[in-house]
């Protein structure tokens, strides 16, 4: 995971993207987050998203609920800044939908100035929300939609 992130963040710092914020999903995208900040420099803010209700997550195979915003980050904050927004997995990507909404779309009156997207894997298979083709979109490593993936954060003792 540390190497996987560790190339995507060398694209970032390639990149024209001048990064105020990194905007982690709680909670898949906090460890891949912190690992960003090693080599981005940026403070991290967290939203954090239910996907699941118990018995019935991601993890279990079992079908979820839409997502729904548990904890968000003031508007006022993100204000004219530019922000990457860093998850696990990009699978049908209703989290980074209902992120994407809460964050952007329906925040008209106080926008970002920039928004990217930085994913550990994404899941090659159709998916739930379209993102604009000129967002920085940085997946670290591509898969085939039926790949099942766990991290070291989601195993069970």
């Amino acid at each position: 995971i540390h190497g996987l992130v560790s190339e995507g963040a060398k694209k970032i710092a390639d990149s024209n993207f001048r990064l105020d914020y990194i905007v982690a999903i709680g909670d898949g995208g906090l460890i891949p987050a912190r690992i960003l900040r090693t080599y981005l420099n940026a403070p991290i803010l967290v939203i954090t998203v239910q996907t699941c209700e118990w018995g019935h997550s991601y993890c279990s195979g079992l079908p979820s609920p839409m997502p729904k915003i548990v904890q968000t980050i003031d508007a006022e904050t993100l204000k004219d800044k530019n922000i990457l927004i860093v998850d696990a997995v990009d699978d049908t990507r209703s989290t980074l939908g209902t992120v994407l909404n809460e964050l952007i779309y329906t925040r008209k009156d106080k926008p970002v100035n920039q928004w990217g997207i930085f994913v550990v894997h994404n899941k090659k298979k159709p998916k739930v929300f379209e993102i604009d083709a000129q967002v920085m979109y940085v997946a670290c490593e591509n898969t085939d939609g039926n790949t099942w993936i766990e991290y070291p954060w989601d195993s069970k003792l």
